[in-house]
């Protein structure tokens, strides 16, 4: 009987965690995301200060300090709702209003239409692809075309870590390791020649070469694929104006990363980074200037 009892307590003891989990409920999906923001605010919820590339549940609210301004966009509709502070914000489905404080200024962005512009919390530490080496070796650093999808039939290869006039081995492959290109190239970039002509949808890997200064054998790879002609007239269609805020570049640069058209991003990032230095969020995904 009381080795019965003991077992029973032991599944119980087993049981009662796993049923806890369950119970617990799930986190809700975003609705918006802050694409702009300056000065103080806090998510009142998660009791932290909020940032730009923050996403937002329903029933959040948040809280601006006096002088900050914020600008959340919701990513169904793409619209974007504007507020200046001292005020508290409380997010609903398809609409954000002051609680207190002034209301919002509205307005509708080309990401409407049902455009998801949600940015995933795994490509935030893109940066530039390294190579693996032992502490004090040289590394070979590549800074486009490393892991991406490109808009440019004809891209540039970009790269840092080689000594000045030395020349490294660029060769170019295809997905069934055919080699389609051998360069010599001496600097820190190279533009793909004309006579290179690139498929979409095919996976590339270019492959650089070359010896350090002391000699020592110095390499890195990384892959690339050319974006359908599909996908190159959207972000043609949707790129922001000369005149655009920064929330509209920030939603591009999203949308973006979901096409993984990571090097394109790059460059709206650098400008959003740029305007809003203090961002260590904006920083990262700029990656190296």
């Amino acid at each position: 009987m009381l080795k019965t009892l003991r077992a029973a307590a032991a599944m119980l003891a087993c049981v009662l965690p796993i049923a806890g989990a369950l119970a617990q409920p799930a986190k809700q999906s975003a609705v918006a995301m802050i694409t702009d923001l300056v000065g103080e605010a806090s998510l009142v919820t998660e009791k932290r200060t909020a940032s730009i590339l923050d996403e937002i549940a329903v029933d959040q609210r948040i809280k601006l300090d006096a002088g900050a301004r914020m600008v959340l966009v919701f990513l169904k509709t793409g619209e974007e709702f504007d507020f200046r502070g001292p005020s508290l914000v409380h997010v609903k489905i398809g609409l954000a209003e002051a609680l207190s404080g002034a209301q919002p200024e509205r307005r509708s962005t080309r990401f409407g239409g049902g455009k998801a512009i949600r940015i995933s919390p795994i490509n935030i530490n893109q940066g530039a692809v390294l190579m693996r080496n032992v502490q004090g070796e040289t590394r070979l650093r590549l800074l486009s075309l490393a892991d991406t999808v490109t808009l440019d039939a004809w891209p540039e290869f970009r790269w840092n870590g080689s000594q000045p006039g030395t020349l490294l081995r660029l060769e170019l492959f295809d997905d069934k390791g055919k080699r389609i290109l051998e360069r010599e190239v001496g600097g820190v970039s190279f533009v793909l020649p004309g006579n290179v002509r690139l498929k979409s949808g095919v996976r590339y890997r270019w492959l650089l070469s070359g010896k350090a200064a002391n000699g020592q054998a110095i390499s890195n790879s990384a892959h690339f694929t050319l974006a359908s002609l599909e996908l190159r007239a959207d972000a043609e269609n949707l790129r922001p104006g000369a005149a655009a805020t920064l929330s509209e570049q920030v939603i591009y640069a999203a949308w973006l990363e979901q096409k993984e058209l990571r090097d394109e991003a790059r460059k709206y990032w650098r400008i959003a980074a740029g305007e809003r230095p203090n961002d260590s969020r904006l920083r990262e995904l700029a990656g190296p200037f």
